[in-house]
């Protein structure tokens, strides 16, 4: 059975999120973050408005499906 994709957007700034295990990204993404919002005014080319953060840096890189909520216990 598909997994059904959820909607990141519902969930809250500071959300435990991590990028889906089959994106091609450093492993830090894969290990998890915060998740965090900027506005759509603020967004540069190429970002989009859902991100995450992990050491005090934040990236807006990585397309909303590609989000998953972080279960482990990194």
């Amino acid at each position: 059975m598909k997994e059904k994709p959820i909607n990141i957007f519902k969930f809250p700034s500071g959300t435990k999120v991590r990028i889906k295990s089959n994106v091609d990204c450093h492993k830090s993404f894969l290990k998890g973050g915060n998740l965090v919002f900027q506005p759509k005014e603020d967004a540069k080319e190429n970002e989009y408005t859902i991100g995450i953060e992990i050491g005090g840096a934040v990236c807006y890189e990585f397309h909303p499906s590609e989000y998953e909520l972080n279960q482990s216990k990194y």
